[in-house]
């Protein structure tokens, strides 16, 4: 028997009531007998109802139900689960490896198990897995499930078994955007037209990726036309993972990975350590905590009042080093709660940087290849970089960089200061010979990083970093792109740099930042000082904000002339005003920009969506204080569909008019057919089929099922558990769905399937009766064929079955002897009658059971 999701309440509660009561009936005597005769209705008597399989709490029918899933108290999924009878003759859950692979158990260290097939059926699991329990709440088809510690991998919080990892299915993906428009302005005319793609192919784990764009322009002025017609391919690369290494191998156009050197482009290969394959609670810095359990203690890490974090632990010494990188940096709380209620507590203060590892946390990379880049040289070169987390929340990174004449290396260091913040040091030396002095220069470049965030005050300073090189150092983007003179490396070459970024949250007040930069050049005179500042806020969903910024620039006559830039900004919803339709998905806003140099620019704008914000529409004014008075006027109106975004725009001002329009969205070629949707990007994709289920809405809300029974939606979390769920409140009438969730774990960029079983049919309530009584309560009532697709009898004979062909059989059983069963034809185009019941139609049909 199955559990489906009605969509018509009235037969739900006239289903499922009676059962729920004969069996909270049936609970009341546990183990004594239930005599049928109190089932009687007037003059029916079911004294041969066969009970036998109700007067027990676990002892539902054998077969197949969706049931709520959760595992070690946190739910998990709801699935599909096959109950046979064990050997204490008690309804026990039928488990694959695979299943058991998805709540999280560690089947490759787990003896017997590791050694069967993925889909083989597990027999006495308890036998297996000791303090193994279960259990299963009938009523409400929960399934709780409790595995030891011991056989789960519960040491990396939020990890996902590789097994379960999914390369997809081979797809031609292709992500196109398209613009065009055309200008009038003086007597001149334009024309434009870029076209960009993003794609490739995946062949299982194998991705293959590039860009190519193509750009027109045509002008006339004065009768004379001029035009041109560029075209580009760039990005093209063939990439990988490599699981058991938890890695990326990488081959063509890329970048490095990690954040070590400058990063250049490189045309070559690469294998570096992928962030993504490592789980959740294990990627970047966290502190290790330490403490001391005097029994099975519950241990708390809370930071701003709010629970992190939560575990428990074994009496004697315990360390903790899977709290979620999202959660650090600022004062931690931990509480230790004794088996007694006895309570310690104590604080732990953690910052941390980007370039920091957890202890034991470990990234490399190894390249070769060479420069990449159009117009410069393209040194041929071998690269090594890693990073390793230390204990006392300490990380060293390094790396070395070797070309012809040309050597550099990085060697630095990471810590955590407590409560005083987050600080790194580093060192990069370059050891090169120009080719045209042929003198050996050697140079040094130093970089110290800090962070701190202080959530009690809301004060996050950003990062401060400080960077300072010496004339005889040279990067590797240098010495390929600068040219060979006498003095190669006087024009805009750094000396040094610092950068400053604090914020200060304000409450319910908003918040304000301050941001600064200063760099230095050598061989001349040129100093950058850059200043800004800025206010957000909100009241009653108003949003409003003011900046300021200051850029003042020394040139070599020691002049230092400055820009003054300023803007204010708000944002006022109609809803503020009115709760008609319209307000409510409207808003008006206001902007001032002003500079010292240039003229100061009003816009008043209002903007407004409607068709559950698919279509949007927007109006602009401009006004500028200069000489010209210039007024401009914008006209803006864009779609988002299930296949594509799209939208066009008109501008016109002092002698010059433009429109403008745009389109792109996502094609993909599978085994299946074609399909087409909004823009994906550089994610994985999930592609649901569902036949017959089109028009059905799909959890995310970008997309809805087409007439094919075919989606396309994101799945923006690699390797770990991605969650596609149907409303099935938008089924059509006569489908539904075995189950409206699946989980998918994809792959980096890969095309994954999530297929659901559907059932296309009737929707039928039978009245049945045999010899001409009605059927007992409680019958098992099936279609023949499908032993899956059954139902309880309830009150006066009635049953209801969905996904029910025009014609057919069903099967009725209420005991395990000859006469305790019947059958009957129906013909629903013959014998049936049709009910409304909101809105959804279902048949009526009375049926003599032989």
């Amino acid at each position: 028997m199955k559990k489906y999701k009605m969509k018509n309440k009235h037969f739900f509660v006239l289903t499922i009531i009676p059962v729920s009561v004969f069996l909270s009936v049936n609970q009341a005597f546990a183990d004594d007998f239930f005599d049928p005769a109190f089932l009687s209705f007037g003059e029916n008597t079911v004294s041969d109802l066969d009970l036998s399989s109700y007067e027990k709490d676990d002892q539902l029918p054998l077969g197949e139900y969706y049931v709520n899933i959760s595992v070690n108290s946190r739910f998990n999924s709801e699935e599909l689960i096959t109950f046979y009878q064990d050997k204490e003759n008690k309804l026990a859950p039928l488990l694959t490896p695979l299943q058991l692979m998805s709540f999280g158990v560690n089947i490759k260290d787990t003896p017997y198990l590791k050694d069967l097939p993925e889909d083989k059926p597990v027999i006495n699991l308890s036998e297996l897995i000791p303090d193994y329990k279960f259990t299963f709440n009938e009523n409400k088809l929960d399934l709780l499930f409790s595995f030891p510690q011991i056989v789960m991998r519960n040491k990396d919080n939020g990890s996902t078994d590789p097994l379960l990892w999914d390369d997809g299915v081979p797809a031609l993906i292709l992500n196109y955007n398209i613009m065009g428009g055309k200008t009038g302005s003086n007597g001149t005319k334009s024309e434009n037209l870029f076209t960009q793609l993003y794609g490739g192919l995946n062949f299982q784990a194998w991705r293959l990726r590039m860009n190519a764009s193509n750009s027109y322009y045509k002008s006339t002025s004065d009768g004379k036309t001029t035009s041109n017609n560029n075209h580009d391919i760039n990005n093209v690369r063939l990439y990988r993972d490599i699981k058991s290494l938890k890695s990326n191998l990488k081959i063509g156009e890329i970048f490095p990975s990690l954040d070590i050197f400058e990063s250049f482009p490189i045309k070559g290969i690469s294998l570096s350590s992928s962030n993504d394959m490592i789980p959740e609670s294990l990627r970047g810095f966290a502190p290790t905590i330490t403490g001391y359990a005097n029994s099975n203690a519950t241990v708390t890490v809370s930071q701003n009042n709010n629970v992190i974090y939560q575990t428990y632990v074994s009496p004697g010494p315990f360390s903790i080093d899977d709290i979620r990188q999202s959660q650090l940096s600022g004062e931690l709380e931990i509480t230790i709660t004794e088996a007694d209620g006895t309570v310690r507590k104590q604080l732990y203060a953690s910052s941390g940087l980007p370039v920091m590892e957890r202890e034991g946390g470990f990234k490399y990379e190894a390249s070769s290849g060479e420069y990449n880049s159009k117009n410069s040289k393209k040194k041929s070169f071998l690269l090594g970089a890693f990073s390793y987390g230390l204990p006392k929340n300490i990380t060293v990174y390094g790396g070395a960089l070797i070309s012809e004449k040309y050597y550099s290396t990085v060697m630095g260091v990471g810590t955590s200061l407590g409560k005083f913040g987050a600080l790194s040091v580093d060192i990069t030396t370059s050891d090169t010979t120009p080719e045209n002095t042929h003198q050996r220069e050697k140079g040094q470049s130093y970089r110290i990083k800090y962070a701190k965030n202080m959530l009690s005050t809301g004060t996050t300073i950003d990062l401060a970093a400080y960077r300072y090189s010496t004339e005889n150092y040279h990067d590797f983007n240098e010495i390929n792109n600068f040219q060979y003179t006498d003095n190669a490396w006087a024009n805009g070459k750094q000396r040094s740099s610092l950068r400053l970024s604090v914020s200060q949250q304000l409450g319910k007040y908003g918040s304000v930042f301050v941001a600064g930069n200063r760099e230095d050049f050598w061989d001349n005179k040129t100093v950058n000082n850059n200043l800004s500042m800025g206010y957000n806020g909100s009241l009653n969903n108003i949003n409003y904000s003011l900046s300021y910024s200051i850029e003042k620039k020394k040139g070599d006559n020691n002049t230092w002339p400055e820009d003054r830039r300023w803007t204010a900004n708000i944002q006022i919803p109609l809803s503020v005003m009115s709760n008609n339709e319209f307000a409510k998905n409207s808003s008006a806003s206001y902007s001032l920009n002003g500079s010292r140099n240039a003229s100061t620019t009003n816009n008043l704008g209002l903007r407004t969506s409607f068709l559950d914000n698919k279509v949007g529409l927007s109006l602009n004014q401009d006004y500028s204080h200069n000489s010209d008075q210039t007024n401009n006027t914008n006209l803006n109106a864009n779609y988002t569909g299930n296949i594509t975004n799209s939208s066009v725009g008109y501008s016109y001002g002092n002698n010059y008019n433009s429109l403008n329009a745009n389109i792109n969205g996502t094609v993909v070629l599978h085994e299946k057919g074609v399909i087409f949707s909004k823009q994906a990007g550089n994610t994985a994709l999930v592609l649901i089929d569902a036949p017959g289920a089109g028009g059905t809405k799909i959890n995310t809300g970008l997309s809805d099922i087409n007439s094919r029974g075919q989606a396309l939606v994101f799945a923006g979390n690699p390797y770990n558990k991605n969650s596609v769920a149907l409303d099935v409140t938008t089924l059509p009438d006569n489908v539904e769905v075995d189950s409206s969730v699946i989980n998918v774990y994809p792959t980096k960029d890969a095309v994954v399937l999530a297929k659901f079983k559907t059932k296309q049919g009737y929707q039928v309530l039978f009245t049945l009766s045999h010899n001409g009584s009605e059927l007992p309560f409680g019958t098992i009532v099936s279609a023949e064929g499908d032993n899956t697709n059954s139902g309880i009898v309830g009150d006066s004979g009635q049953v209801y079955l969905s996904g029910l062909p025009a014609e057919g059989t069903i099967l009725a059983k209420w005991g395990n002897s000859a006469n305790q069963s019947c059958r009957s034809n129906y013909n629903l185009k013959k014998d049936s009658t049709s009910i409304d019941d909101d809105n959804h139609f279902i048949k009526e049909v009375s049926l003599q059971c032989q």
